[in-house]
């Protein structure tokens, strides 16, 4: 098989299986490294590999979708790491969220070997992975973003690219600010018709139905009825990265967002809480005091 149909995935967790699903389905061969629970992603028909750098050995393309710094670090560096088998041509698309000076570190690490790092920031669950109707965001090289285009649209046909490198972050960023924003409004909107004596399916029926209806409100609000907050793609200990990044980003730009402000300290109140497993939607828990 060619270089060009060969994809490794570090990081084969729920972002990574879905974008493994994905790729296969599509007819590449996709290797994938994870420290444990391999066997779906084997059921599959992807191949799992020992190391970061026999996968990076054995891949043309590699997508990194890891939550951290400290964990893209653990496959970067060490004899079986990602750096040992890096090499020209080579390209890296990075999906993890984790600040932009990390990010262009990664990138001229694998420069030095002479591979490349564009950025891919994936807005949507794992279920709009498997679906194609994630969003793509794309940043970095647009000729390496245009020569990855089959790979990129093996994942999702929706994509946009956003320009230069660090870009794709902080969009996402921005959107997921958005995102919990509209997710407080949506449970001050459902507490405060509850108590004035509405019916919680006659107030998602009439929003829903209305002018002010939003994705976030029509999904949210039916898990806040429900209070079936586990299990769940979206819990607060995932979001919260996002949240410290968009105050930074608000910074950098010499502003300070009222929305953005208000809604930081009810989700850190829910990490604090022994919540952080939750789904987001049980923001609604800690304003109602």
């Amino acid at each position: 098989m060619t270089e060009d149909k060969t994809v490794g995935i570090i990081g084969v967790g729920h972002v990574g299986f879905a974008l493994a699903r994905n790729l296969v389905n599509a007819g590449f061969q996709v290797y994938g490294f994870r420290r444990s629970h391999l066997e779906a992603f084997v059921s599959l028909g992807g191949v799992a590999c020992e190391s970061p750098g026999e996968l990076a050995r054995r891949s043309g393309v590699v997508f990194l979708c890891l939550p951290s710094v400290a964990a893209q670090e653990e496959v970067f560096g060490g004899p079986a790491g990602v750096l040992q088998s890096a090499r020209s041509g080579q390209v890296f698309v990075e999906c993890g969220s984790y600040p932009l000076d990390a990010k262009r570190s990664f990138a001229q690490r694998l420069a030095k070997a002479g591979a490349a790092m564009i950025e891919c920031e994936i807005s949507g669950t794992p279920r709009n992975i498997e679906s194609g109707t994630a969003t793509l965001l794309l940043a970095g090289d647009a000729k390496i973003i245009e020569s990855r285009k089959a790979h990129l649209e093996a994942i999702s046909p929706i994509a946009f690219n956003m320009g230069e490198f660090g870009a794709a972050l902080a969009m996402k960023t921005i959107m997921n600010a958005l995102l919990a924003i509209q997710n407080l409004a949506s449970a001050e909107a459902m507490l405060t018709g509850t108590r004035a004596g509405l019916d919680a399916a006659l107030i998602m029926k009439v929003v829903n139905a209305s002018p002010v209806r939003s994705d976030v409100f029509e999904r949210k609000a039916r898990i806040m009825a429900s209070r079936q907050f586990q299990p769940t793609s979206g819990p607060f200990e995932t979001f919260a990265k996002y949240l410290d990044l968009a105050e930074k980003l608000a910074e950098s730009v010499g502003l300070r967002p009222p929305l953005l402000r208000a809604a930081l300290p009810v989700y850190r109140a829910a990490l604090e809480s022994g919540r952080a497993r939750d789904d987001t939607a049980a923001v609604i828990d800690f304003i109602g005091n």
